[in-house]
């Protein structure tokens, strides 16, 4: 006679290390629904003396879209940053497909930053 027994030891504490940014989002979506809406995210500590661009690159090459397409346009969008709102009248987001990420979007939108820099820029 096998007898088995279970115990709970709750709550956890549970750490991914070293999440890609492109599988961050779904994560997060993950988490949400299934009720643990405000996970705790620390950023990877960079070695000492490495550049941002050479610790992310390793040494590969570029991973860039042949080729971007306008997925949409529009004005009055928004962007709050910690001291300021941005508002841009023109916003567009464009599609690009890559090896390593698949499908990748980036959004370029106009503006004027008053004062920046010694002057208003564009």
């Amino acid at each position: 006679m096998t007898c088995l027994r279970f115990y709970t030891l709750s709550p956890f504490s549970v750490t991914l290390e070293h999440v890609p940014d492109r599988e961050l989002g779904p994560l997060l979506n993950h988490l949400a629904d299934a009720g643990f809406e405000s996970p705790v995210i620390k950023p990877v500590r960079r070695r000492a003396g490495v550049p941002k661009a050479a610790a992310s690159a390793r040494g590969r090459r570029a991973d860039l879209p042949e080729e971007w397409s306008l997925v949409r346009e529009g004005e009055g969008e928004s962007y709050q940053w910690p001291e300021e709102r941005d508002l841009y009248s023109r916003y567009r987001v464009f599609m690009g497909v890559t090896r390593s990420e698949g499908v990748v979007h980036i959004g370029l939108g106009e503006t004027i930053r008053k004062k920046r820099w010694g002057r208003n820029r564009k």
